[in-house]
C-alpha cells in the first residue's frame, strides 16, 4: 500500500519503519489483551474449582462421606482421616495400620474383603467399627471401592452409625411383630419358600390345622392343608405370582385339618424377599368356622324369606326409556304406601331415599346406554308418609332397545333389622365377654341403631338412685346431653324422666308444644330436636334399670317396627347392664374374699390337683419363707419333709376318691431358710359341677409354739434322766424328794435309798463350812436362787470340784417350798480348760507355738525391750518347694517332715527364744536380748545350715530341704508387732527372688517396691480396657537351614508412662489373675495376625502362643482356643501352646486331660522353658506332647560352659528318645547355633536371628535379606 504512494525512497523508509513499529505495537497489545484474558479465564476457572472442591467437601462432610484410593498404600481423602478419626495421621498407611484402626473382632472381614478387592475377585464393600474402649458407643464404617483396569484400587468410606441404630431398631421392631405372629391367637400365620414348604408356622396354625410346628416345618403347602381338587389350582396359581403373574386375592376358602375335616378361612395372602433377596410368600388366615357356620344358616333363612316375598309381596314394575314407570303391581302400594294411580308417570327415582338417588341414577343410565345388563342390589325407599324403608331392587334392560327398564323390588326392611340386630347381639356379647367398659359396649349399640334408621338420635340413660345418668349419646350436642345428665326419674318432666318414673313407653310428637317439655324447651330447640320418645328397659323382676330417648329432627310419632327394634336393643341394654352390675358385685365379693383371704391369721392357700400352689396368702408366706412368685412354682410335696410327704399323700388320695370330705394333720413344712415349720394342716376339696377334682383349700395353721413346748417337756425329762449333771429335789427341811440316775453315781444312793435323806454333799463339816452352808440357803431363800463352786469328797475320801446350782421351784407354796439343786462335776472340765488352753496357743501338729501365741510373745517381747533399750530381731522362715513334696511324697510324709524340722530347729534356739509355726511351711522365730543385728544374721546362718543335712522319715526316705529367711529389726525396721511381720515377709519374698535358701534383711525399698507393685497393678487393670497391648513376634528358624518357620507371639505393653517390662507385669497379672482375659486377647490376636500373614503369601508354618499356669487351668481354655481358631480362619494345625513344666505338673490328671482335649483340635504342643521346673520323665511320656523348648539360661556360656553344653545335649538327646521336636531359645553367638547344629537340635529362636519385631517390622524382615542364616 505504501509503494502506491509513490514516495521517496528515504520516505518510504521511514514510512516501512514506522509500520513495523507500529505492527510490533499493535501485536504487543493484542497479546497483552489475550494474555489478561487468559489470565482472567484461568482465575474464574480457579476460583469455580475451588468453589466447586469446597462445595464438594462440604457436601461429603454433610454426608459422612470420604475417598480414598490404593496403589500399595492408602491415600486418604481429609474427610476419610476425620472419619478414621486420625486427623493427625499421615495421609497415608499401609492396609496392617489400616487393620489396627478398626476393632478386632472386624478385622478378619475387612481383611478378606479388601483382599478380594485386590485379586480382582469382588468390589468391596463391608462394613466395620472404629477400635474405641468398651464403653463408648461404636462408631460403624462403610468401605466401598472398586478396581480400574489398570489394577489399581478406590473407594470411598462413609460414616453409617445412625444406619446401624435404626437396623437395629428395626431388627428389635421385626422381633416385636414375629412375636405377635407368635403369640397372636385364631390368627393363622405361616410363610413358605419358593418351593412352597413350610418356614414359618404358628401356635394358631397349629391350632387350626392340627399340625404342631414340627410335624409341619419343611413340608409344601398343598399336602398340609389344600383339599386334593384345589391343589393343582393353587399350585398353578402360587407359581404364576411367583415370576410376576396376578396377586393371589384374599378370600374365603375351604381348606382341610389333619384329619381331613374342611376348615372355613379368609385367607390373605403376602410376597416378601429376604435378605438373601429370595421370594417368601406369607398366609394369614381367619378362622371363619362359627361365621361360616352362621352365614350359612343366615343365607337360607334369608333365601326362603326372599322366596316368599317375591312370590307374595314382590312389586313388578317397567318404565320408559327416561326411567318413568309405565306399569306396577298391586304390591307396589302395599310396599311403598304410594297409589298405582299417584305413581305412574313419575321418575322410578322420586321414590328413592334422597342421598341414595345420584348412585342409583347412574346404575339406570348405564344400563338405558345397554353399558350394563342390570343390576341387583339394596337401596332405601322413600315411602308416602315420610319414613324411608331398606327394599331389594332389581333392574334390567328391556329386550329391545329404547324400551325402558323392567324390574322388581321387596321389602327387606326386616332382614337389615334382624341383621344389624344380630351384629348388635354379637357385639354387646363380645364386649361383654371382652370385659369392655359399659359406656364404649353402649356408645356402640347407638351408633348401630342409629345406622338402622339413620333419622334417629338415640341417648341411653341408666336409672341411679332415682337420678338418670347419661351413658351414651354420641349423636346429640355435649351441651344438650350434660344438661339431661342427672336429671330425676319425675313423672311429667320430659320424655325419659317420665318413661323411668312410670315404667312405659312415653310419645311427644312435638316437643313445642307439649307440657312435659316446658323446663327443656329452649335446650331442645338449640339442639335441633324437635319430637322425642322414650322406652325403659328393666330387670328379671320388673325394675326399671334406664330408659332409651329417641329423638327427630322433624315433628314424627314413631313406628310400630322402630318401636320393636328399640325394644330388642333394650333388652340388649339391660343384658350389657346387669351384667356390668353383675362384674361390680363380683368384684366387691372378690375384694372381700382377698380381703379376708389375705388378712387370716392362718395360712390359706389354693392347691391344684397335682399339689402345685395356685393361689396363697401373705400369712403363709410369711410362715414358709417363700415370696408369693416363688411358691406359686412350687408344689407343696417340694416343701414337705420327707418323713412326712407319705401320710399327707394317703390323705389326698382319699380326699380325691370321695372315701373322705376333708383331712385335717400334723406335719412339717421346709421352710426356704432350710428351717422347718410344724403347723396343723386341715385340707378340703372344690370339685367342679360334673364333680371332677377342681382344686384343694388348705388351712396351714402353725404349731411351732406349741410343739416347742411339747418337745421342751420331753426334753426336760430326758435330760433329767439322761443329764451328767446330778439334779436332786428337796423339801423345806432339804431332804431329798427325787434324785437323777448321775446323783446315784455320785453319792452311791439310789433313788429309793436318797428319798427323804438330807444331801450328803451338803452337810457341813467345819465352821466354815457351816457358815457358807447357811448363808447359801439364806440367800436361795432370799432370792429364790444360788450358784456356785464348791469342794466335796467321794466315797473313796479323794476331793473333787463341783458347781452347784440351787433354785426355788416357781409356783410352790411358800410354806411347803421346794428347791431344784444341779452338781455339776467340774474335774473333767478342769482338764479340758488346760488341754484346750493348750490347742489355742499351739500348733496340734508340731506342739510349737500357733500363731496367736507367737503374736502375744512377741508383743511382750517388744515391751521388754522397749523398757530395757533392747533389739528384737522377727525372721520369717519359709520352707523352699515343700508344696511340690507334699503333693509328691504325700501329706503324711509332709507333716512328718514338719515335726522333724521343728524338732531340729529347737535344737539350735534359746530358751528364751520363741519357733512358732504360722501356717503349712511358714514359721516365724522371735529372738530377744539382741545387741547387734550381726547375731540375728549369725542365727539365720545357723539355722539354713540345720538343714544341709537330710532329713531322716520313717519309710526309710531321706528328704533334703532349703529354706529362704526373712528378717525385720526392733526397733530399725518398726516398733509394732503387725509392722515387724509385714517386713520380715517382705524380706522373706526377696530371698526367694533372690534364689532361695538364704536369707535377707528388711529394707525400705522392698515397701517402695511393695507400693510400685500396687500401683502397677491399677495400671494394668485398665491396659487392656485402653488398648495399650501389643504383640511383638521373635522368628522361629530351622538350625540347619536358617529358614524361618515360624514365630513366637510376645506380649508388650505401652502404657501412659512407656513401655513397661514383660518381667514386670506378667508375674503380676498372673497373680491377680488378670492374666486370664489379657492370655485370650493375645490368642485370638495372635491366630489373627498369623491367618493375615498366611493370606498375604508369607511361608509360615508355626506360631507359637505362651498360656499361663492359670489360663490352662482354666474350664473354658478349650472353647477359647476353638474360638480363636474360627474366628481367624487359623488352620489348627499352624498353633502351637506353650505350657510351662510347672503349670503341667500342678495336677497332673488334670493337665494330661487338657492336653489330650487341646490335641484333638489338631494343634500342636510344647513344654516351655525346659528343665528349670519340677517334673517327671514318666509323667513327660503320658502327656500328648510336640516339642520340647530348652531354656535360654542353659544357653549361657555354651559352648565353653561344658556344664550347660551337657544340660542341652541331655536335653536334645532326651527329645529324640521321646520322638519330640526340640527348640533351643536365647542362640545369640554363631558358636552356639554350631554347637546346636552338633548335638541335632532342630529349631532355634534368639538375638543372633533378631530381636522381637512388631507385626510390620516382621514382614520387612521376613522379604529382606534375612530369610535364612547362619
Amino acid at each position: 500500500m505504501l509503494l502506491s504512494l509513490n514516495l521517496e525512497q528515504a520516505t518510504l523508509s521511514t514510512a516501512q519503519t514506522y509500520k513495523g513499529l507500529a505492527f510490533v505495537v499493535v501485536s504487543s497489545l493484542l497479546i497483552l489483551l489475550l494474555a489478561k484474558r487468559d489470565q482472567h479465564t484461568q482465575r474464574h476457572l480457579e476460583h469455580s474449582l475451588r468453589r466447586h472442591a469446597e462445595q464438594l467437601q462440604q457436601t461429603q462432610r454433610e454426608a459422612g462421606l470420604g475417598n480414598w484410593r490404593y496403589d500399595g498404600r492408602f491415600h486418604w481423602s481429609a474427610e476419610a482421616l476425620r472419619l478414621l478419626e486420625r486427623e493427625a495421621a499421615p495421609s497415608s498407611s499401609s492396609l496392617e495400620e489400616l487393620l489396627g484402626w478398626l476393632h478386632p473382632a472386624d478385622r478378619n472381614a475387612v481383611q478378606r474383603a479388601l483382599l478380594g478387592l485386590f485379586d480382582g475377585s469382588a468390589p468391596l464393600r463391608v462394613n466395620a467399627r472404629l477400635n474405641h474402649p468398651n464403653n463408648q458407643p461404636p462408631v460403624w464404617l462403610m468401605l466401598r471401592g472398586r478396581r480400574d483396569a489398570a489394577g489399581k484400587s478406590q473407594g470411598s468410606v462413609q460414616n453409617i452409625s445412625s444406619q446401624k441404630r435404626d437396623e437395629q431398631a428395626l431388627r428389635e421392631s421385626e422381633q416385636r411383630f414375629r412375636q405377635l405372629f407368635e403369640q397372636t391367637p385364631r390368627i393363622a400365620v405361616q410363610g413358605y419358600d419358593r418351593q412352597r414348604r413350610v418356614i414359618f408356622w404358628n401356635q394358631a396354625s397349629a391350632q387350626l390345622y392340627g399340625y404342631d410346628v414340627a410335624d409341619a416345618m419343611g413340608r409344601c403347602l398343598e399336602e398340609l392343608i389344600v383339599p386334593p381338587p384345589m391343589r393343582a389350582q393353587v399350585v398353578n396359581d402360587i407359581n404364576a405370582w411367583m415370576i410376576g403373574g396376578p396377586a393371589i386375592p384374599a378370600s374365603e376358602l375351604t381348606l382341610q385339618r389333619r384329619d381331613g375335616s374342611p376348615v372355613h378361612v379368609y385367607s390373605s395372602h403376602l410376597l416378601l424377599r429376604n435378605a438373601r433377596n429370595q421370594l417368601e410368600m406369607y398366609c394369614v388366615d381367619i378362622d371363619l368356622g362359627l361365621q361360616k357356620k352362621a352365614h350359612d344358616e343366615l343365607e337360607a333363612s334369608e333365601a326362603r324369606y326372599r322366596e316368599l316375598v317375591e312370590q307374595l309381596h314382590e312389586a313388578i314394575f317397567l318404565t320408559d326409556s327416561c326411567g318413568r314407570l309405565t306399569f306396577l303391581n298391586p304390591s307396589w302400594q302395599s310396599i311403598t304406601g304410594y297409589s298405582i294411580g299417584e305413581s305412574l308417570g313419575r321418575p322410578l327415582l322420586d321414590f328413592i331415599a334422597t342421598e341414595q338417588r345420584e348412585a342409583l341414577g347412574q346404575r339406570i343410565a348405564a344400563i338405558l346406554a345397554r353399558q350394563d345388563s342390570g343390576w341387583l342390589g339394596e337401596t332405601r325407599l322413600l315411602e308416602a308418609d315420610g319414613h324411608t324403608r331398606w327394599i331389594s331392587l332389581r333392574l334390567a334392560a328391556g329386550e329391545q332397545h329404547g324400551l325402558g327398564l323392567h324390574g322388581s323390588l321387596s321389602d327387606i326392611q326386616e332382614r337389615r333389622q334382624t341383621q344389624a340386630l344380630q351384629e348388635a347381639r354379637n357385639a354387646v356379647l363380645d364386649r361383654m365377654l371382652a370385659q369392655r367398659p359399659l359406656r364404649e359396649t353402649l356408645n356402640d349399640m347407638v351408633l348401630r341403631l342409629e345406622s338402622i334408621n339413620p333419622e334417629m338420635l338415640v341417648s341411653i340413660m341408666q336409672l341411679d338412685k332415682g337420678r338418670l345418668r347419661v351413658l351414651a349419646a354420641p349423636s346429640l350436642p355435649g351441651s344438650y346431653a350434660s344438661a339431661l345428665d342427672n336429671l330425676p326419674a319425675q313423672s311429667g318432666l320430659g320424655s325419659c324422666s317420665h318413661a323411668a318414673a312410670s315404667g312405659e313407653l312415653t310419645v311427644v310428637e312435638d316437643i313445642a308444644s307439649h307440657p312435659n317439655w316446658a323446663s327443656f324447651r329452649d335446650q331442645a330447640a338449640l339442639a335441633g330436636v324437635r319430637a322425642c320418645w322414650s322406652l325403659p328397659f328393666k330387670n328379671d323382676i320388673g325394675e326399671v334399670l334406664g330408659v332409651f330417648g329417641i329423638y327427630y329432627r322433624r315433628v314424627a310419632r314413631p313406628a310400630p317396627e322402630d318401636i320393636a327394634l328399640v325394644t330388642e336393643f333394650t333388652r340388649l341394654a339391660g343384658l350389657a347392664l346387669r351384667q356390668h352390675q353383675r362384674d361390680a358385685e363380683r368384684l366387691q365379693s372378690e375384694l372381700r374374699f382377698r380381703a379376708t383371704f389375705e388378712q387370716a391369721a392362718v395360712g390359706i392357700a389354693h392347691l391344684a390337683p397335682d399339689g402345685h400352689w395356685l393361689r396363697v396368702n401373705q400369712r403363709l408366706c410369711q410362715m414358709l419363707g417363700y415370696s408369693r412368685d416363688d411358691l406359686l412354682e412350687l408344689t407343696f410335696q417340694d416343701i414337705t419333709h420327707p418323713d412326712d410327704l407319705d401320710s399327707d399323700l394317703q390323705q389326698v388320695e382319699r380326699l380325691l376318691a370321695g372315701d373322705i370330705a376333708r383331712y385335717s394333720l400334723e406335719k412339717r413344712y421346709r421352710r426356704r431358710d432350710g428351717s422347718l415349720l410344724w403347723a396343723n394342716l386341715s385340707a378340703t376339696l372344690v370339685r367342679h359341677t360334673n364333680g371332677a377334682p377342681h382344686y384343694f383349700i388348705s388351712v396351714v395353721e402353725d404349731i411351732g409354739l406349741r410343739k416347742q413346748q411339747e418337745l421342751a417337756l420331753q426334753q426336760a425329762a430326758t435330760v433329767f434322766e439322761s443329764t451328767q449333771e446330778a439334779v436332786v429335789i428337796v423339801d423345806a427341811s432339804r431332804r431329798i424328794l427325787t434324785s437323777n440316775p448321775a446323783f446315784t453315781g455320785i453319792t452311791g444312793l439310789s433313788p429309793q435309798q436318797a428319798i427323804g435323806r438330807r444331801l450328803p454333799l451338803l452337810l457341813p463339816g467345819n465352821s466354815v463350812e457351816r457358815t457358807r452352808y447357811r448363808t447359801l440357803w439364806r440367800k436361795v431363800q432370799d432370792s429364790g436362787h444360788w450358784q456356785g463352786e464348791l469342794s466335796s469328797r467321794r466315797e473313796d475320801g479323794s476331793p473333787f470340784p463341783f458347781w452347784l446350782t440351787v433354785s426355788r421351784v416357781r409356783g410352790s407354796d411358800p410354806q411347803q417350798a421346794q428347791y431344784v439343786l444341779t452338781f455339776t462335776d467340774l474335774s473333767q472340765y478342769r482338764d479340758s480348760q488346760e488341754r484346750l488352753a493348750h490347742l489355742v496357743h499351739f500348733d496340734p501338729l508340731t506342739d510349737l507355738p500357733n500363731r496367736l501365741f507367737a503374736n502375744e510373745r512377741l508383743n511382750h517381747a517388744l515391751e521388754h525391750a522397749q523398757r530395757h533399750a533392747e533389739r528384737v530381731a522377727v525372721l520369717f522362715f519359709d520352707l523352699d518347694h515343700f508344696k511340690t513334696i507334699n503333693e509328691g511324697l504325700g501329706h503324711k510324709i509332709g507333716d512328718e517332715l514338719l515335726i522333724a524340722v521343728a524338732r531340729r530347729l529347737q535344737q539350735r534356739l534359746r530358751n528364751e527364744d520363741t519357733l512358732a509355726r504360722l501356717s503349712s511351711d511358714e514359721f516365724l522365730i522371735v529372738l530377744e536380748n539382741l545387741q547387734r543385728p550381726e547375731e540375728a544374721a549369725s542365727i539365720a546362718r545357723t539355722l539354713l545350715a540345720l538343714l544341709e543335712r537330710p532329713l531322716q522319715m520313717s519309710n526309710g526316705r531321706e528328704v533334703y530341704l532349703g529354706a529362704s529367711i526373712g528378717i525385720s529389726l526392733y526397733p530399725d525396721d518398726g516398733l509394732a508387732s503387725d509392722e515387724l511381720l509385714r517386713n520380715a515377709e517382705a524380706a522373706l519374698h526377696q530371698a526367694k527372688q533372690e534364689g532361695r535358701n538364704t536369707y535377707r534383711f528388711y529394707t525400705q525399698g522392698l515397701t517402695h517396691q511393695a507400693h510400685s507393685r500396687l500401683a502397677l497393678e491399677s495400671q494394668l487393670r485398665q491396659a487392656l480396657k485402653r488398648n495399650e497391648f501389643s504383640l511383638h513376634y521373635q522368628p522361629l528358624l530351622d538350625s540347619t537351614s536358617g529358614r524361618a518357620i515360624g514365630v513366637e507371639a510376645l506380649l508388650r505393653w505401652n502404657s501412659e508412662q512407656g513401655m513397661v517390662s514383660p518381667a514386670r507385669f506378667i508375674p503380676l497379672a498372673e497373680d491377680t489373675g488378670l492374666i486370664v482375659p489379657i492370655g485370650t486377647w493375645v490368642l485370638r490376636e495372635a491366630c489373627r495376625q498369623m491367618q493375615f500373614w498366611r493370606q498375604q503369601g508369607l511361608d509360615l508354618q508355626t506360631l507359637a502362643v505362651n498360656l499361663s499356669p492359670r489360663q490352662f487351668r482354666q474350664a473354658d481354655l478349650l472353647q477359647q482356643v476353638r474360638e480363636a481358631l474360627h474366628d481367624s480362619g487359623l488352620p489348627p494345625a499352624c498353633l502351637e501352646l506353650e505350657i510351662t513344666e510347672g503349670a503341667l505338673m500342678d495336677n497332673v490328671e488334670q493337665a494330661r486331660e487338657t492336653l489330650i482335649a487341646l490335641k484333638a483340635l489338631g494343634l500342636k504342643l510344647a513344654v516351655d522353658d525346659f528343665g528349670t521346673g519340677y517334673s517327671s520323665l514318666a509323667y513327660l511320656r503320658r502327656f500328648p506332647l510336640d516339642k520340647l523348648k530348652i531354656d535360654q539360661s542353659f544357653m549361657q556360656g555354651v559352648p565353653e560352659d561344658q556344664a550347660n553344653l551337657e544340660i542341652v545335649a541331655t536335653i536334645v538327646g532326651l527329645a529324640r528318645n521321646l520322638k519330640l521336636r526340640v527348640l533351643a531359645e536365647g542362640v545369640e553367638t554363631p558358636a552356639q547355633l554350631q554347637a546346636l547344629r552338633q548335638l541335632g537340635c532342630e529349631q532355634c529362636q534368639g538375638y543372633l536371628f533378631s530381636r522381637p519385631l512388631s507385626a510390620i517390622q516382621l514382614v520387612n524382615w521376613l522379604r529382606g535379606d534375612h530369610q535364612s542364616a547362619g
